[in-house]
């Protein structure tokens, strides 16, 4: 394992940028990372994430069960926000980045998301994952 790369993964997630609403700071990116690493768990082995009823099933999931409130974040949100964290990419069809209107017009515009090739990598690794998971729960969802 890279150790310098894993430093740097762990310092990018502990400082996603957390969008904010009147029900408190959004923990909609921390839970759609842990639903990537439930994916990666379940035996994905390709780093390409769509915007579809498999994502969407485990970050419903997920959630429910860090936030007692029936109201869950769209997945489209997180999906196209994390981008701006530095390491999740999207792969815009036609090459045009624009901005985020609704799961639709990512569905429509979007091929896929991808995480960067070093932290792919590095979630391959059982032991990162865990300590990834348990990172992200600490920081953002510990409250919860």
């Amino acid at each position: 394992m890279d150790n310098l790369s894993a430093l740097t993964y762990k310092t990018e997630l502990t400082r996603l940028s957390l969008g904010q609403s009147s029900k408190g700071k959004s923990v909609a990116k921390p839970i759609l990372i842990l639903s990537i690493l439930e994916l990666i768990e379940s035996g994905k082995t390709d780093n390409h994430f769509n915007l579809d009823s498999k994502l969407q099933t485990v970050y419903t999931r997920i959630f429910l069960r860090y936030r007692a409130a029936n109201f869950v974040t769209p997945l489209f949100k997180p999906f196209y926000y994390l981008e701006h964290d530095g390491f999740w990419h999207l792969k815009w069809r036609d090459n045009t980045e624009i901005i985020c209107k609704s799961a639709k017009y990512i569905r429509d515009n979007v091929e896929y998301a991808f995480i960067d090739d070093s932290l792919w990598r590095l979630w391959q690794d059982e032991e990162y994952r865990l300590a990834t998971k348990e990172l992200l729960i600490n920081t953002f969802l510990k409250e919860y």
